[in-house]
């Protein structure tokens, strides 16, 4: 399925839909603005089934693609720990995808993908 938070439509990068994507991170990000809560995840989904939509001319979203949705649940609701006041914010956000802020304000993935 398309759409993914943080990794690329299946057609625009020659299969490899399975490899974070630092540039997704970002938007997620800025959309998110360090809150990845409900709402702003459910407007960043809404931003990437757009964007798949009108660059992927392969696109597929059919019924398994719902199961994504609900996955992105986990992030606001099961990932929050007491170290960071129960909040999805960024810390706990980019330790579970092994998102790392670059230098120069890109995302890169740093090989350490854990659960808060």
């Amino acid at each position: 399925a398309d759409t993914s938070l943080t990794r690329n439509d299946y057609f625009l990068a020659d299969g490899d839909n399975f490899s974070f994507n630092g540039t997704l991170f970002g938007m997620m990000q800025n959309t998110c603005n360090g809150n990845f809560n409900l709402q702003n995840l459910a407007t960043y989904r809404k931003q990437r089934y757009e964007q798949s939509l009108a660059e992927n001319e392969n696109f597929y979203f059919g019924p398994l693609s719902l199961l994504l949705y609900g996955a992105a649940s986990f992030l606001y609701e099961l990932m929050p720990n007491g170290n960071h006041g129960y909040q999805p914010d960024l810390a706990t956000i980019s330790s579970f995808f092994g998102a790392q802020k670059n230098s120069d304000g890109t995302w890169s993935f740093n090989n350490h993908e854990k659960i808060p």
